[in-house]
């Protein structure tokens, strides 16, 4: 319903807003209750940076505070970019990569193989004219 397109909505932009203030368990907060409403299963432009962001959201959470849940999370948004960059990896490429990253990050740690992620990101944001994401990674 149209109700429940306007709660999802506010919910991603409220985790929006955590995510860029730096309020991470906010952001955490409205994650989970957008990703509860039945909007978020169905494609549109919105769900692009509700999962994305949801994604840096959990490693960042994750390599702060713990939790196998958001590790669990973040793999699960690593899997959507990498079905939405199947459909166009000039869209969806660096973001794919910039979520790889951080799982490594989180995972393994910091290292060569998490340098040359983090770069490639960049590198794909660049070449796609994806100016605005490149302060991301």
């Amino acid at each position: 319903t149209k109700n429940a397109r306007l709660l999802y909505h506010t919910h991603v932009y409220n985790m929006l807003l955590g995510f860029w203030f730096g309020d991470y368990l906010a952001a955490e907060k409205f994650f989970h209750r957008a990703m509860s409403s039945p909007s978020a299963k169905k494609p549109e432009i919105l769900l692009i940076y509700h999962s994305f962001y949801g994604g840096l959201v959990a490693f960042n959470l994750y390599r702060h505070e713990g939790g196998s849940e958001r590790l669990k999370e973040g793999r699960a948004m690593i899997d959507k970019m990498r079905i939405f960059s199947q459909n166009s990896m000039a869209v969806f490429e660096n973001k794919w990569l910039l979520l790889k990253a951080e799982y490594q990050a989180s995972f393994v740690g910091n290292g060569d193989e998490t340098d040359q992620l983090y770069r490639a990101s960049i590198k794909a944001a660049r070449d796609q004219g994806n100016i605005h994401e490149l302060g991301l990674a």
